[in-house]
């Protein structure tokens, strides 16, 4: 079994440290009995008869963590609100997951109040109002939740970019991100001594699989601030003494643009691990920190993971599994690889060029929540078809 919950419960009593945010800490044995806390509060205040789902629209502060616990421990689903987001589109993500609590903070509310959602006020839960601390206090310090969760219970719903039209409901199992977790764990070679930073919101898959999933599998601190800030990076990865950097698109960039100083390359961070990077932020970041830079290709959905290093071509994606083939998606055909003219261009992009599709998925993708007509979108006969365009050279 796999089951993320499993991996929290079984460190109900390990006082090793789970989580570093600004001057505080929290061992794994307090960041189990928080997530308890609030698994009872939101039993008193979510109907039975309704899915268990919590929309939580907070920066990355303490509580959000906490709340991935509950839902972890309880079989409670977490969905990630986009704070992105604003009035009808905001209240169709809400409304659409199904949440019927809101966990919000007094800044994040407002967006709430532009955005006619249908959960009721009395559900709102704002972590930095004193009436929430009083409903906490009322519930008690929280107890074992009963069974833990099984591989195939709903966990997360993660949100997708959005990048034509609204964004759609991945959904993650327990087990998809328990095994995420120890995917990413083996890959980064996590040992008792590394310290994760998980610069961006947590409704980023970023920072909930590379980040979060990998510490809690390895039983390691992860690290965050509020708000992503490139000029705070730095001061936060010396303070904390963070070793893995998660990141996705141009976080590395970001970073980059902040003055080098004497040290960077002196911090104890080992690997930047993520996707999007341009190469030439690759090689600097690498340079500037004397660290690994591991960019890959993936999306929320999980089925396909390309990988490149430093002997591939200048921006490639890198090399896929054997199964992973470029198709025409009209046709169905595999496009032939592509040609280059003296100058390195590309002469045959009209036949070259295709999906990328994974013609034997066998784990990842679950499925988007309440739209069947773009899962099977996404899965035709018996292959997954991610909706990125590439095209491979002769070596693949």
């Amino acid at each position: 079994m796999t089951a993320f919950g499993r991996l929290l419960a079984d460190r109900a009593d390990d006082d090793g440290v789970a989580l570093l945010h600004g001057d505080r800490s929290w061992t794994y044995r307090e960041l189990v009995a928080e997530g308890r806390r609030r698994a009872a509060l939101f039993a008193d205040r979510c109907d039975p008869d309704r899915p268990p789902h919590v929309g939580v629209l907070l920066d990355n502060v303490p509580d959000y963590l906490f709340w991935l616990v509950a839902g972890a421990l309880s079989g409670g689903v977490v969905v990630g609100i986009n704070s992105t987001y604003r009035g009808e589109p905001l209240a169709q993500l809400i409304d659409h997951t199904d949440c019927q609590v809101l966990v919000t903070s007094s800044d994040l509310s407002v967006l709430l109040d532009a955005a006619p959602h249908d959960v009721p006020a009395e559900r709102l839960l704002v972590v930095d109002e004193p009436a929430y601390a009083d409903a906490l206090a009322a519930v008690g310090p929280g107890t074992p939740t009963g069974p833990v969760p099984d591989d195939d219970d709903l966990y997360l719903l993660i949100f997708t970019s959005g990048s034509t039209g609204l964004p759609k409901a991945v959904r993650c199992t327990q087990g998809r991100i328990g095994r995420t977790g120890a995917h990413v764990a083996g890959i980064a070679a996590h040992t008792v001594d590394d310290v994760v930073y998980a610069p961006l919101p947590f409704f980023h898959a970023a920072s909930l699989f590379t980040g979060w999933a990998g510490a809690v599998h390895a039983g390691i601190p992860i690290a965050t601030r509020t708000r992503f800030s490139a000029s705070g990076t730095v001061p936060d990865l010396r303070r904390f003494g963070a070793t893995l950097l998660t990141y996705t698109g141009k976080v590395l960039n970001y970073v980059l643009a902040v003055p080098e100083a004497p040290g960077d390359a002196a911090l104890p961070l080992r690997l930047a691990i993520g996707n999007e990077a341009s190469e030439a932020d690759i090689r600097e970041f690498a340079r500037r920190f004397d660290c690994q830079v591991r960019d890959s290709y993936g999306s929320t959905e999980g089925v396909i993971i390309i990988r490149r290093d430093a002997s591939m071509p200048a921006g490639a994606l890198g090399a896929a599994a054997d199964t992973v083939q470029v198709l025409d998606p009209g046709t169905g055909a595999e496009c032939p690889p592509a040609v280059f003219d003296g100058d390195g261009r590309v002469t045959n992009l009209d036949e070259a060029v295709g999906e990328i599709v994974e013609t034997e998925p066998t784990s990842g993708f679950e499925g988007y929540y309440r739209n069947e007509a773009a899962t099977e979108e996404r899965f035709r006969d018996g292959a997954y078809w991610s909706g990125d365009l590439a095209y491979r050279d002769a070596d693949g």
